[in-house]
Order: C-alpha cells, then structure tokens, then sequence
C-alpha cells in the first residue's frame, strides 16, 4: 500500500495567504500545524501584504463594523457586515460581546484592529478571529493616583518600520501634567512613561494614518501628531476657519481629513478638509455637494461622515440606533448615493437613550492573533 506524501509546509503556507480570513478561522481547527501556520506573526504579515494588493485593486467587497452597547451600558456588542455592490440591504452579524462595560471611545479600525477605552485601561479587539485581549491598568484601580485622575485618555496605532502596534495613554492628576505612557503589543506587558508631551488635554478622538495618531486637545487651536516609530509629538495649526469643536478626524482616501459635522442647507453640502502634507502643515479645503434629495431624506442630520471605503467613495453613518438602521456610501464624481439598510443589530431603545450611541468604522481583515 503507498504511502501519502505530506504537502510541504511552504506550499500550505502559500496556500493560506491567498484565503480569506473566514475561512483561515475554520481552517485553524484542521491540526496543530494549521493553527500553528495561521497564527504565527510572519504569516500574518504575509496575508496582509497580500490583502492590500487585492484592497489596491479594487477586488474587495466593503465591510464595516458597527458597535453600540447593550442594555445599561453593561457590555459593548460588535457586528460586521458586508455592503455589496448593488444590493440596498445587508444583514449585520454579531461577532462578540466584551465585558465589563461601554468604552467611553471605540477608536476608528487600524489594519483591522480596534481599540476600546476604558481610561485607566484598554481593550485591543480583532474582529476578524474574533480575538479581545485587556490591558494592564495605567495605575491601580483602587489607588490614590487613580481617584485623582482628571482624564485618561487611549489612542491606537501601527508602526509600519517595527510592524508593531502600540497604545497612547494620555493621563492627568489633578495639580500635575499631563502624563504620555505607551504600551506596545506583544512585548513585556507593561507601560513605558513617554519623557514629554502636549500639555493640553487630549480629546477621546484619533485617528492613525501611515504610521501617525493625530488628536485633538481640549481648549486647543491645533492638531496634535505622535510618531509611532520614535515615539515623539509634534503640532499642526488647524485649518483657517475649522471649529475645534464641530469637526471630525477621519480617514480619506489614505489621507487626514477634517469632516464639519453641521451640514451647510443652503449648498447642499458638507466641507473637508485634508492635511495633503504633514511636514508642511498643508490643509486643503473642500466642499462636498450632495445631491439635492439627500436633504428630503428623514433624520439626514443625524448622519455623519465617518470616513471613505476603499474604492473612495464616502461613507455616512447615523450616530444612533435607528427603527430603520441604514448607511449611505457616495460616489463623489458620479454623484451616486446608494442607501443600504442594515437588519440583524439591537432596536432603538426610546427609554435607554444613553445605550442607542453607535460607532461605524470601515474595516479590513486581519488574521493576526493577539494571544
């Protein structure tokens, strides 16, 4: 009787970074070498290496992630769904709920990685595997430090040199600075103190682009940038004209933009702008024209732009549960704005206000294993 001959682990190995990543999850469970091959670090980088050339061609189907909280604020709830071309329905699937409580911020997806903050402490979530791990506390819970606290703040971001992730803590006791600590992912399980930083207090907003988290401060005129690789900040002026308070960070087509969140009724429009130079601090404004029913549209102030997908086009999303959740995505050149109601997430809840809060980030697959 012949014996089989065993596939070469290279040529599985090449196998796999062509799968999604629903089905490398699956496929985890076929033997030890499997799983050993799809949740080691090279591999992952390997699948995403080959994900952005798929991303860059316009091949995928756009995903989004949806969180809200559950009733109480007891725990945060995270669905996905996929928006697919010419369809102007999709079904939301719950992928896991995580203890203890709401985050005071959901950070916007990096590489398909999301951040929960809790203040004193994070939770760094994958909703590709589905993976949560917690973060140590800045300080313990219970002690002086932490009673006194006047904010702590968490922003996420990627290191493209290192390929690592890492976490900005921002922290203030009363009477003293502000305090910057990081924690990167991976390594010793504990918070480095930063020797410097902004003196202002950072807002619960981020956003990480090429290897930056920009942020906004309290009481503050300009942006704030912290270099993931060698861990130093640095101030852009905010744009002429831009209310610190009525805008948005978001990410726009690969690049910093700051959304106003009032739309402008008598131009049918919203304006942007993006930072087209970070080392020259160059801003360039823009106005987005809706077309002219988006304003006969019911509860249409209630969305917000929240971002691009990967093709360009603009993603709006409302900033509550709705008893007819839906989405927009807008094609700017075409002037095409395509409708697509969401079924499968929690109904509005009219006498828990403070639980119908949702956040809706563009996402992207990442089969990295956080444990």
């Amino acid at each position: 009787m012949k014996s089989r001959k065993q596939i070469p682990l290279d040529v599985i190995f090449d196998i796999f970074t062509s799968l999604p990543v629903k089905s490398l999850v699956r496929f985890r469970c076929i033997s030890k070498s499997c799983s050993s091959i799809i949740t080691s670090q090279d591999f992952a980088k390997m699948h995403a290496t080959r994900y952005s050339s798929i991303k860059s061609n316009f091949q995928l189907t756009p995903t989004i992630i949806i969180s809200c909280s559950t009733e109480l604020q007891s725990a945060q709830m995270f669905f996905s769904s996929e928006l697919h071309e010419g369809s102007g329905s999709a079904s939301a699937v719950h992928l896991r709920t995580i203890p203890p409580r709401f985050s005071r911020y959901t950070t916007h997806s990096v590489n398909g990685i999301i951040c929960m903050d809790f203040g004193l402490c994070a939770t760094i979530f994958n909703p590709s595997n589905r993976q949560a791990v917690t973060l140590p506390f800045v300080c313990p819970p219970n002690s002086p430090a932490a009673a006194s606290t006047s904010f702590c703040v968490n922003s996420f971001g990627f290191d493209p040199i290192t390929e690592c992730y890492k976490v900005l803590n921002s922290w203030a006791v009363s009477g003293k600075a502000t305090e910057y600590r990081v924690f990167t992912l991976g390594t010793n399980n504990s918070w480095r103190l930063l020797g410097d930083g902004p003196s202002y207090f950072p807002k619960r907003e981020s956003v990480c682009i090429d290897g930056i988290i920009y942020f906004k401060c309290h009481y503050s005129s300009v942006l704030f940038a912290f270099h993931v690789h060698t861990e130093k900040f640095n101030e852009i002026p905010l744009p002429e004209g831009i209310f610190n308070w009525r805008s948005d960070l978001i990410q726009f087509a690969g690049r910093l933009g700051l959304v106003d969140t009032q739309f402008d009724l008598q131009s049918n429009s919203i304006n942007i702008w993006l930072l087209e130079d970070h080392l020259m601090e160059e801003w360039v404004g823009h106005s987005i024209v809706f077309p002219t029913f988006w304003k006969e549209i019911e509860g249409y102030q209630n969305f917000l732009a929240v971002g691009t997908i990967h093709t360009g086009e603009i993603l709006l999303a409302p900033r509550t549960l709705l008893k007819q959740f839906c989405v927009y995505i807008y094609d700017v050149e075409r002037r095409r704005l395509r409708r697509i109601e969401l079924s499968g997430l929690p109904e509005y809840r009219p006498l828990d206000f403070s639980s119908n809060a949702v956040t809706v980030t563009n996402y992207e697959q990442n089969i990295l294993s956080l444990q």
